[in-house]
């Protein structure tokens, strides 16, 4: 039989799981003006956010790159053993794991920089996410937490990563930064798997 289990027991945060150096040296990288830095907005000003393509910037064979997979893997490690039946989440063997490219979203402090309610699997292309991983880059003095409806407000702070599933039941939002310190985080994806199961057929059926 399988227990019922609340939404909030599905979100976990971890603590020290980037290396400061690493956080200071990822936001030293996006303020180098040598690397293009996208602008995100949306006609409705939903989401209002800056960010920058890490993996395409330095490519997945960049040291820095390394260490954000190596996290990215213990992290998973940690929510498997953490999460009840965590045996149902599909294409977590290290060997074959699909995740998608690394990015940082900025936040200005100050403005109208940040993203109201939403989820983050809403097009044919987006649900092939499984989990999501924010990595916080550093500690903002006054608001840009992220909330969800059944944990309430996850703070910032360095090195820091809140891990979810990104689908319909957990909405959250990342909410305005005010104070001196702008809010940096480094986001990705465990992916499903694109390759067809070994031996499965697909019969096509006509409509009567």
């Amino acid at each position: 039989m399988i227990e019922d289990h609340k939404l909030s027991d599905f979100v976990k945060v971890y603590d020290n799981m980037l290396p400061k150096d690493v956080c200071r040296n990822v936001i030293q990288l996006f303020n180098n003006e040598a690397f293009p830095v996208q602008r995100y907005e949306r006609p409705n000003k939903n989401p209002l956010f800056n960010q920058m393509m890490m993996t395409d910037v330095l490519t997945a064979g960049h040291p820095l790159h390394k260490q954000w997979v190596a996290s990215f893997k213990r992290v998973l490690d940690n929510y498997k053993k953490d999460v009840p039946h965590s045996e149902w989440i599909p294409n977590t063997d290290p060997a074959t794991l699909e995740m998608e490219k690394f990015r940082i979203k900025h936040y200005n402090t100050n403005s109208e920089d940040q993203f109201t309610v939403h989820t983050d699997t809403t097009t044919f292309e987006t649900c092939k996410r499984v989990l999501a991983m924010f990595f916080y880059l550093n500690e903002t003095e006054e608001g840009g937490e992220t909330w969800f409806p059944c944990v309430g407000n996850i703070k910032t702070k360095m090195g820091r990563v809140v891990v979810f599933p990104p689908h319909w039941m957990w909405p959250h939002a990342g909410l305005k930064t005010t104070g001196d310190s702008d809010k940096f985080l480094l986001s990705t994806y465990l992916h499903l798997p694109e390759i067809d199961i070994p031996g499965s057929v697909v019969t096509a059926v006509k409509n009567s």
